[in-house]
């Protein structure tokens, strides 16, 4: 089929088009003269209109306020969708900020693999760093809730599902029980981890090596320059999407940075104990490699919050003084500010002050009474503007060595 060209007929309809806005505008003028004329006292508004000057003089006048007008406005969009204004919306407790409509042309593109608050966390520090971002909750988790969430705050995000298929995160403990979903394993386990897998029925192993990858995701992965892990739950944000067979090895097979989060505190009944070694050799377990680049936070918590912690068993993970003697120094040709870069377990760790310690309002539900309570507690985050600068430095770092080798 011949495509029509815009041709004569499409300028008679800009004319049209052209003479119905100068209709509109000349009638909504006369509207509010003689709204104003009402309102103001006599002659003023013949004087601010220039009536005095005469009509041609008077019609050249307004013509030319309205067309700056024009121009101006249309200067200022023009600014604002190229990324001379900044958008910035407040977001996750009023610390961190998300920018929207700037140009992200010649910026790396990322996939993030996470939950959901470590989707926002990630999200909010890499708001100004990147170009297109692919947010990827954890296998089982609901991603609709967790993709609108993370949407709402963040609109440039692509929320992409790891598989279409519906199953659920399950833990075989070292006595032989199962604990289904994300939610159970979260909880104190009375027994450590013995095998973490996806599952249809919250029993048996789901036969996961059929299971393609989205082609969205697929091409996300392909293209982006930089791909995410956590922070978050190690075992239900972390892990859950390294199960599947086929996209284990479009990660390994990528050409992008890989980055892990860790923790900035152990779990109680699944990390207690790990170090940072742990946690790579963990992570090099479930993916297959090793994280080319980990964050570990280096800075230590008040002893009143810590207190806190230390009574359910959780304790901070930090690069000990024996991972210090074994590990090499890294020198890549650039420096992270406050930063030590060392290399463990096959990664380029990061020490670097990425926690903050803050009050978080939570809701109690109790259904069966109808009622609902708030709590504010004082919990340890990875704090979104701390970690800005250690991903930052990855980028930079990684462009750097693109454009020397």
């Amino acid at each position: 089929m011949r495509r029509r060209g815009f041709g004569a007929t499409g300028n008679l309809w800009l004319v049209v088009l052209a003479v119905g806005v100068m209709l509109l505008g000349a009638g909504l003028g006369e509207v509010v003269l003689n709204l104003l004329r009402h309102i103001l006292p006599a002659n003023a508004v013949d004087d601010i209109t220039l009536r005095f000057a005469g009509k041609i003089v008077q019609g050249l006048a307004i013509f030319g306020l309205g067309l700056l007008l024009v121009l101006v406005g249309i200067w200022r969009l023009h600014r604002g969708r190229f990324g001379l204004t900044l958008s910035l919306v407040e977001q996750q407790a009023g610390q961190s900020m998300v920018l929207s409509a700037v140009s992200r042309q010649g910026l790396p593109d990322a996939t993030l693999f996470s939950g959901h608050m470590g989707l926002l966390i990630v999200l909010n520090a890499l708001s100004d760093s990147v170009g297109r971002v692919a947010a990827v909750p954890a296998v089982g988790s609901d991603y609709r809730t967790i993709g609108r969430l993370v949407r709402t705050s963040h609109p440039d995000a692509r929320v992409m599902f790891a598989t279409p298929e519906n199953v659920q995160l399950c833990a075989r403990l070292t006595d032989g029980q199962v604990v289904a979903g994300a939610a159970e394993i979260e909880r104190d386990l009375h027994q450590p981890v013995e095998e973490l897998f996806l599952s249809s029925d919250s029993r048996t192993p789901a036969d996961t090596s059929s299971w393609a990858v989205p082609q969205e995701l697929d091409t996300a992965i392909k293209s982006s320059d930089l791909i995410v892990f956590g922070p978050g739950s190690f075992y239900t944000s972390v892990v859950p999407c390294l199960l599947v067979p086929k996209l284990r090895e479009r990660l390994a097979a990528a050409r992008a940075a890989t980055i892990f989060i860790c923790n900035v505190m152990t779990e109680p009944g699944r990390t207690d104990g790990w170090t940072v070694t742990d946690f790579i050799s963990r992570f090099r377990d479930f993916a297959g490699f090793a994280p080319q680049y980990t964050i570990v936070n280096r800075s230590y918590p008040g002893s009143h919050i810590l207190n806190r912690y230390e009574v359910t068993g959780s304790f901070p993970i930090m690069v000990t003084p024996e991972e210090h003697i074994d590990a090499s120094k890294v020198v890549l040709g650039g420096s992270f500010p406050g930063s030590t870069m060392l290399n463990i377990a096959g990664s380029t760790v990061i020490e670097a002050d990425i926690m903050d310690v803050i009050n978080e309002t939570r809701l109690t539900l109790d259904p069966e009474l109808g009622t609902a309570s708030e709590q504010t507690v004082t919990v340890i985050r990875h704090d979104s503007t701390k970690l800005a600068r250690a991903l930052r430095g990855i980028i930079a770092q990684t462009r750097a060595r693109a454009a020397a080798g």
